[in-house]
């Protein structure tokens, strides 16, 4: 076969049909030898293959369009290589636990909590200790907690005021006064700070922590969350409005 086409080219083009013969046995040489690697390494082979088509496809929409694509191209690649593909693909989107922010931060989960300053007649603020079996116990923080899904982060702080401390707030008196956002190890807190100076009842520990009212120049001496030591600036503020509210009515 090899014999009769170099003959035909070698007629068609005057080029000597030893030299074509010896360029299509080199060819069909060639063929053979990747014929036979494929059949000894078929999931290397076509996971190389089909690896390589989607690091040089650029993606429109995600990966299904990329996979589908590679699916064409090499029609012969199985199940288990398919998947594999996948698996390379959804590493290449997947950007959770990467630094991908331009100022070197990692994606981390974030956590909405509120916090109140609950601040008395007397100009002193509200602390709670964290009690034993949660995290960072022992450490004082401004009560507060977690924002629920469909909440306003000031529902959620007088439902939490509720909850801890028995407290009855209205979220008209819950005033906004500053923020905190911190990076833990595992996630991101972001914790509005809303002053609080109206509400019925007695602060109680219903979930077993400690209370202290300290005042303005005593915030300094309890230890605290890294995420709450920001809020002390701002608090100190507000306290002393009250301060200077109790002054000049002497």
């Amino acid at each position: 076969y090899l014999s009769r086409f170099a003959h035909s080219i070698s007629s068609a083009t005057s080029v000597e049909p030893e030299k074509v013969f010896l360029c299509s046995m080199a060819c069909w040489c060639t063929y053979k030898v990747g014929t036979a690697v494929g059949s000894f390494f078929p999931h290397r082979v076509a996971s190389f293959r089909t690896v390589s088509h989607i690091s040089r496809t650029r993606q429109p929409s995600g990966a299904t369009p990329v996979l589908r694509s590679a699916r064409q191209e090499c029609p012969h690649v199985q199940k288990a290589n398919y998947t594999c593909a996948m698996s390379a693909v959804n590493n290449r989107n997947d950007t959770s636990g990467k630094d991908n922010s331009k100022f070197g931060e990692k994606n981390l989960k974030m956590l909405l909590v509120v916090a109140a300053a609950l601040i008395d007649s007397e100009g002193r603020v509200l602390l709670a200790q964290r009690p034993l079996g949660k995290a960072m116990a022992g450490l004082w923080e401004f009560p507060g907690g977690k924002v629920e899904g469909g909440e306003t982060p000031e529902a959620a702080l007088a439902r939490e005021l509720r909850e801890e401390l028995g407290l009855n707030v209205e979220t008209a008196d819950l005033k906004p006064i500053t923020f905190a956002s911190h990076t833990y190890p595992t996630f991101h807190l972001l914790m509005p700070l809303f002053a609080c100076y109206k509400w019925q009842g007695d602060p109680a520990p219903l979930e077993g922590q400690q209370l202290a009212w300290a005042s303005c120049d005593e915030l300094h001496t309890y230890d605290m969350p890294a995420a709450d030591v920001p809020l002390i600036g701002p608090i100190q503020q507000a306290m002393a409005i009250v301060n200077e509210r109790e002054t000049n009515a002497r």
